[in-house]
């Protein structure tokens, strides 16, 4: 059963330009060690520099004292509501739209967040960029 997502219009939307995504999109499931933050990325990464996306997520990881041994490569909405966690940081465009119900470009995720608070299910979220992005965009990662 997919669960039902109601999108709300971000600050500067009206609610009829709300564009409503499917959130079927599987993605990859990070759970810190003591499962009380989330991390959702998105899972169709084909990258070349694999390796470097992994060893910027783990320093990404490290740098907030962050430790995660729970790792689920093809999770769903299901899977995450089955945790009890208490935030959901979302790394990445795909899953954030995904797990969020509506379609919207990275920056406007970013920014909506610093003017209203986003929540999945009750769930404080938090919308950033994904590994991949960092490297591959150096103006992500002033931003």
């Amino acid at each position: 059963i997919e669960p039902v997502i109601e999108p709300a219009p971000l600050d500067n939307q009206r609610e009829e330009d709300v564009v409503v995504a499917t959130p079927a999109e599987p993605f990859r499931l990070l759970i810190n060690d003591d499962a009380t933050v989330a991390f959702v990325l998105d899972s169709a990464i084909e990258s070349s520099n694999a390796q470097d996306i992994e060893t910027l997520l783990s320093n990404m990881l490290k740098a907030i004292n962050m430790k995660c041994h729970i790792d689920i490569p093809n999770a769903n909405v299901d899977t995450l509501n089955e945790q009890a966690v208490k935030l959901v940081i979302v790394m990445g465009e795909s899953a954030a739209n995904s797990l969020l119900g509506q379609l919207q470009v990275i920056d406007d995720w970013r920014s909506a967040q610093s003017t209203a608070p986003i929540f999945y299910q009750n769930l404080p979220v938090i919308v950033t960029y994904h590994p991949a992005c960092l490297l591959s965009n150096a103006s992500c990662k002033n931003g």
